[in-house]
């Protein structure tokens, strides 16, 4: 078991992010960060609001506004740095390889698109699949994150859904093709405390099952290992220096973590 370790999965070297605002100065939100992400194992960044650490996770994909500027540092996956991919060729790897979890679950959604085919357009763009298949795969999918009723929620709207059921939606979504990373940015913050520990159950769950590695950001240490968390099984922390702008980093693996730095 302890061998799904073994492999870097991305390696995050020496990042440096910074926004440009109208009329003042360049704001350094991630400075000179590096952070190794394994197979299978669970990474957790806390840190306070405005730390940096949302910008972490979006920039693994991608996916920072127009005014975020990637100064220095690169992002290794499968050998190649993601920030010199062309578009075309990042969205080979969004969704299929590295997915994303949002914090809110009614931005995750759109509104006028039944669930089911929401997750079905993402099945589509990147598995081969006829449409009954697809159909057959994302019902399945909708079983395996809690749902008893997959035909009906298939067919829901998004507003039909309570909070908890649109995330649970979203990580659907986001394990739909069996990436082997997925981000989780605050994927409780916007939940009741009942409704927080079920869709952490369940993150667990797709980690025991699958082997996903996770990188899960939070504000919320009760969650993380140390803090008598979900993530807690065989863990320890590693605190980012004071050049990473978030708090800490936090590991869960079966064997001795290495050091995260940041200059």
């Amino acid at each position: 078991m302890a061998s799904v370790f073994n492999d870097d999965l991305v390696q995050i070297i020496d990042l440096t992010i910074s926004y440009s605002l109208p009329g003042s100065a360049p704001v350094r939100a991630v400075d000179h960060a590096s952070l190794e992400i394994h197979r299978g194992e669970v990474i957790g960044v806390l840190g306070e609001s405005g730390s940096g650490k949302s910008t972490l996770a979006a920039a693994i994909l991608r996916l920072l506004p127009p005014n975020a500027h990637y100064n220095d540092g690169s992002i290794m996956f499968r050998g190649g740095n993601l920030l010199a991919l062309a578009e075309l060729e990042l969205r080979t790897v969004r969704g299929k390889e590295i997915s994303l979890i949002s914090q809110d679950p009614a931005l995750s959604v759109n509104p006028v698109i039944r669930v089911g085919d929401q997750i079905s357009e993402v099945v589509r763009a990147h598995l081969a699949m006829n449409g009954s298949k697809r159909r057959q795969h994302v019902e399945e999918l909708l079983r395996a994150v809690g749902f008893d009723l997959p035909r009906q929620i298939y067919s829901a709207y998004p507003h039909q859904l309570s909070g908890g059921q649109r995330q649970r939606v979203g990580i659907a979504q986001a394990i739909a093709c069996r990436p082997v990373l997925v981000i989780a940015d605050e994927p409780t913050s916007k939940l009741d405390a009942s409704l927080q520990a079920e869709i952490l159950a369940l993150l667990c769950e797709i980690r025991k099952r699958d082997g996903t590695a996770f990188l899960v950001i939070s504000h919320d240490p009760t969650i993380f290992p140390g803090h008598g968390g979900y993530f807690s099984e065989t863990s320890s922390s590693l605190h980012a220096s004071a050049g990473a702008s978030f708090g800490a980093v936090l590991r869960e693996r079966t064997r001795q973590p290495r050091a995260i730095s940041g200059h």
